[in-house]
């Protein structure tokens, strides 16, 4: 979906919302839409699609997310973002309509966490909201269990749901413990030469390598703890693949990070690409 943005984008034909608001917040939100787009369309971000993330819209408008436990949460804190910029979007099924939404995020690294702006994507119109939530894993409360931060406009307070920026947050630590879980196989595709000519000489861009993230099912089900151990033997890499950064548990109990990496490659970092989720 991210393509499709960046095409209408180009051809100037991108719509563009965002909710109601008094004019001179609606204006200041206006002017800071082309900046967030730039960053939601940026060659420099790795792009996960993720699929059946569990998030729907009934018919009242009002958006239902799955619920995360506190054990999941708390373990779902220790996890990194992958690369410095990424971009996540899943498919967003909505009552009573054969169309679904497309939710997408915008995070980006920080020393102690990650930010992220959400975007709403429907009928051509990308939903900006001016809203960028705010992740530190230093700041918890008195159960451990992490405090959000979030930077919006005033006047959603007045007409925008907060628990739903709580949601979000939720969703995303989600997604990062899902996608550093060792149940995750990541398979390169590269792209074929020979098409990859012939739309050289239609003047086209080349097709670029795709990869796909590998769970399974069960692990999205349920995801088991940390400290687990494992149901799915390991397999073997056989192509050249990127590995993300990671958590791991030493057998003495201490948690170390596992830096990004190439595995079966020439230790260079890969171009951003595209990932699959599901």
């Amino acid at each position: 979906m991210r393509n499709k943005i960046m095409k209408l984008a180009g051809r100037n034909r991108l719509k563009r919302s965002h909710l109601p608001l008094p004019p001179q917040e609606a204006m200041a939100l206006r002017r800071l839409f082309p900046a967030a787009l730039e960053k939601l369309l940026s060659p420099d971000v790795f792009e996960f699609t993720w699929e059946d993330a569990g998030i729907w819209v009934d018919a009242n408008e009002r958006t239902h997310y799955p619920e995360v436990p506190q054990d999941e949460l708390l373990d779902a804190t220790e996890f990194p973002v992958p690369h410095e910029k990424i971009v996540i979007q899943t498919r967003v099924p909505r009552e009573g309509s054969a169309e679904p939404d497309t939710f997408l995020w915008y995070v980006e690294q920080r020393p102690h966490g990650h930010i992220a702006i959400p975007f709403v994507f429907r009928d051509d119109t990308l939903s900006f909201f001016g809203t960028t939530l705010l992740f530190d894993r230093r700041f918890r409360d008195v159960n451990g269990a992490p405090m959000f931060g979030c930077h919006c406009p005033k006047g959603h307070r007045k007409i925008y749901d907060e628990d739903e920026f709580y949601d979000h947050n939720l969703m995303l630590l989600r997604f990062l413990r899902i996608l550093c879980l060792p149940q995750v196989v990541v398979e390169v595709f590269e792209p074929d030469e020979g098409i990859n000519r012939a739309r050289a000489r239609r003047g086209r861009a080349p097709m670029p390598r795709r990869s796909v993230v590998r769970i399974a099912p069960e692990t999205i089900h349920y995801i088991e703890p940390q400290d687990a151990p494992a149901k799915v033997a390991p397999r073997e890499p056989v192509a050249p693949h990127y590995r993300r950064a990671h958590m791991r548990t030493l057998r003495s109990g201490r948690r170390v990070l596992v830096r990004s990496c190439v595995v079966n490659g020439n230790g260079e970092m890969p171009d951003p690409q595209a990932f699959r989720v599901g």
